[in-house]
């Protein structure tokens, strides 16, 4: 089978270079490389804002073309706003069976889903979250969004968005995860800490008002708050990007220097330790529930048995807080001071919620349970 994975943007919003893309760990990769080593000519098409001409970039069993940004539009938006024609006209000449699409609320999917359907080709369009807060607005290409063949969507609410709002028939969407996770090399490897240590591992970005992006700037506030009862506790910020300046002086001047502690990037290898001695991990977004098919770092935490926590403004006390697999708390950074406070008292749960975690992503999230499926899923459209 004949496989072309989209990653349609450029890395302006990480503030990579191509080198630091083609040398680190990215999902895209992965998802290219696991499906190549099922025996299946694969392709990654990707943007990047500093090549001026197409680059073939053969990598293990599979290949990556980089492709230069003609033009951006919307404009005056850090991410999902690149365009190219030239991928479509390599994607003709290299004619896939099958085009799997990342992130279908970049505002190229709608013209790529239509151009490849009439070219002939089978479309899968798989959600990894929304970049912008405009995603009413892209009601306007419903008939373009739904040409798509299959749509793979981890949340159970953008499930119910889809079938009401863009009223893609049911059958066409299965609830998948996002991504895998290596069950090998992510499990626990060490004892907890003895103080109470937090964890955020993920971009550093600049301040925004989109709740649907993870926002490591909440985490400041909130550990501003806690560590006014709790002057023990840590949190350490595992990651880089262009916020990463800006909210290392932030936490200066929160007098925070020794409560929060920035790793800087860490590769897979290292994170397996810093998820174990965690106590919980942050992932700074608004979450309907603590739910495995969602969020790399979520599995990574899950799968070294540390719970996760998230926001959701509906939460008002440690009852409404706990879940099967972690935490929601409140946005507002007292409460949810106030409410993390009670939960790093209750180290039982905590230990609990964490054995479940490990056996939910053993079971449906692991690297190889995802790819078994969307093979079969890829199969059945061909």
């Amino acid at each position: 089978m004949k496989v072309v994975f989209l990653l349609l943007h450029d890395f302006r919003f990480a503030g990579w270079g191509l080198d630091q893309f083609l040398s680190r760990f990215h999902f895209s990769k992965e998802y290219a490389r696991r499906i190549s080593g099922e025996g299946n000519d694969v392709s990654l098409y990707t943007f990047h804002q500093d090549v001026r001409s197409i680059k073939t970039i053969k990598v293990d069993e599979y290949t990556i073309k980089v492709f230069p940004v003609e033009m951006y539009f919307p404009p005056h938006m850090p991410f999902g706003n690149a365009h190219s024609l030239m991928a479509l006209k390599e994607l003709k000449h290299d004619k896939p069976d099958i085009v799997h699409f990342h992130n279908y609320y970049i505002w190229s999917f709608p013209y790529v889903s239509t151009w490849t359907k009439f070219n002939g080709m089978k479309i899968v369009a798989q959600y990894h979250g929304e970049s912008d807060r405009l995603k009413a607005l892209r009601r306007i290409f419903t008939p373009l969004l739904r040409s798509a063949d299959l749509f793979l969507a981890p949340l159970s609410e953008e499930i119910s968005y889809l079938t009401n709002k863009f009223k893609v028939p049911s059958w066409k969407v299965s609830k998948f995860p996002n991504v895998g996770v290596d069950t090998d090399l992510f499990y626990p490897v060490c004892n907890k800490s003895d103080e109470p240590t937090l964890l955020y591992v993920g971009r550093m970005t600049l301040p925004s008002r989109n709740i649907r992006e993870k926002s490591p700037w909440r985490l400041i506030d909130v550990m501003y708050e806690l560590t006014k009862t709790r002057r023990n506790v840590k949190m350490f910020m595992v990651g880089d990007g262009p916020g990463l300046s800006y909210l290392r002086a932030v936490a200066k001047r929160r007098r925070l220097d020794r409560n929060v502690i920035f790793a800087g990037y860490r590769g897979n290898t290292e994170l397996p330790m810093l998820y174990s001695k965690s106590w919980i991990t942050f992932i700074p977004m608004q979450l309907g529930d603590i739910d495995p098919f969602w969020d790399g770092s979520l599995k990574e935490s899950l799968s070294c048995m540390t719970p996760v926590a998230g926001f959701n403004d509906q939460v008002s006390c440690l009852s409404d807080s706990c879940r099967r697999l972690g935490y929601l708390i409140p946005s507002n950074p007292k409460n949810a001071a106030g409410i993390i406070h009670e939960i790093l008292e209750d180290k039982d749960r905590l230990d609990e919620v964490g054995t479940k975690g490990r056996s939910s992503t053993l079971k449906c999230c692991s690297w190889n349970a995802v790819i078994e499926r969307l093979l079969h899923l890829y199969r059945s459209l061909t």
